[in-house]
């Protein structure tokens, strides 16, 4: 296999190339016709045909001098081809000889050209890419950097949250005993709240027990009252009634004088029915009174 440009262009002692010496044995070597080809194949040996040994010689004078110069003229490229003469050009002028070496050093001068252009593109090429290579690093020492100061940070973080979970945990568990604390305190509250409900629950009962008893109390005594009333009233109508008769005993006390023995007593009569009158105002006042007095007691309670 053949190497790169390097090894293709490399020279002996003596300035040859591996391709003089291919072209020089080319008839003898029947491997050499391939070999040639895979040479001028690698990028940069367009010129290794007329490269001159330290005779002055190039490849293509050899394989001049031996016939086989169409042999190599078949393996080239048409911009390249005619750089080499046919084997049965052995009558050319010199002068068309110095014409057709002229036309080659110039194409040679072309490549050389275009090869400065392409190593200054290469070069620029390479300098672009020195300085991604470069950018790059920076990128990756910056990364570096940020991996860890994004690590340092992760770490920061993860200990502020261990810290904020033994804190939650810590008032977790506060709570945990507020709430027992308080449930303790809300079931005894209730308890107590039971008992009071219960006593005033029972006062209440023997409130309205006493209401009821008072209110039949109270109606016992209206029904004393009525009572004492419709006497009252029998009274008033009898002492009335006695007035009117007393009137009349009056207009005839001339007439009979026991009229006013009569009179005197209806007088005592009516003084003992006024008293006995000014009695039971007095218990119907009593007990008005104090039937007023039950009724505010229950309207309180």
């Amino acid at each position: 296999d053949v190497g790169g440009k390097e090894l293709v262009v490399a020279k002996d002692n003596g300035g040859d190339t591996a391709l003089h010496y291919l072209c020089h044995y080319m008839n003898k070597n029947t491997k050499a016709t391939n070999k040639i080809k895979l040479m001028l194949q690698v990028p940069g040996t367009e010129t290794i045909l007329t490269e001159k040994n330290d005779d002055g010689k190039t490849p293509l004078d050899y394989a001049t001098a031996k016939g086989t110069s169409n042999k190599i003229k078949a393996l080239l490229s048409d911009d390249v081809s005619n750089l080499v003469p046919d084997d049965h050009d052995n009558g050319t002028t010199i002068t068309e000889l110095q014409a057709q070496l002229q036309a080659a050093n110039q194409k040679i001068a072309d490549l050389k050209t275009h090869r400065a252009e392409y190593v200054l593109l290469a070069t620029t090429h390479k300098d672009h890419l020195q300085a991604a290579n470069q950018k790059n690093a920076d990128l990756s020492n910056e990364y570096k950097n940020l991996k860890v100061l994004l690590l340092q940070d992760q770490a920061a973080y993860q200990k502020k949250i261990a810290d904020l979970e033994d804190k939650i945990e810590t008032q977790q568990t506060e709570h945990l005993k507020k709430i027992a604390h308080l449930s303790k305190e809300t079931a005894e509250e209730k308890a107590r709240q039971d008992t009071d409900i219960t006593y005033w629950k029972g006062r209440a009962d023997n409130l309205q027990k006493a209401e009821l008893q008072q209110l039949k109390e109270s109606s016992r005594y209206q029904d004393q009252i009525q009572a004492t009333n419709q006497k009252n009233a029998d009274l008033e109508s009898e002492i009335e009634n006695q007035n009117v008769l007393l009137s009349e005993q009056a207009a005839h006390r001339l007439q009979d004088q026991s009229v006013n023995q009569k009179i005197s007593n209806l007088e005592k009569n009516n003084g003992l029915l006024s008293e006995q009158k000014a009695e039971q105002e007095n218990e119907i006042t009593y007990w008005k009174g104090r039937v007023n007095n039950l009724t505010e007691i229950c309207s309180e309670q």
